[in-house]
């Protein structure tokens, strides 16, 4: 089973993680679906975003991952890369 969010900053705290990340383009629509597998690890980290907390991830890590994603997709986007 997967979680999914539309929240790109939630993707990149996965994506910085180490979690596997998939992004698939929405169907008529510009926005782009991110997922992961749902585990307990995942869930913990989307909580401690929300509450503001200290992640054990560097800031750097993080805007890296934010960088990929936001070119990912807007690959998607463009129709570049298999997007509909």
């Amino acid at each position: 089973m997967d979680t999914t969010t539309t929240n790109m900053r939630h993707a990149a705290v996965w994506h910085a993680a180490g979690l596997p990340v998939s992004i698939c383009k929405q169907p008529c629509s510009p926005r782009c679906e991110y997922a992961t597998t749902d585990t307990p690890d995942a869930r913990r980290l989307i909580e401690q975003y929300e509450r503001n907390a200290i992640l054990d991830i560097p800031h750097r890590q993080l805007q890296q991952a934010l960088h990929a994603l936001v070119g990912a997709s807007k690959s998607l986007q463009a129709g570049r890369i298999g997007g509909v």
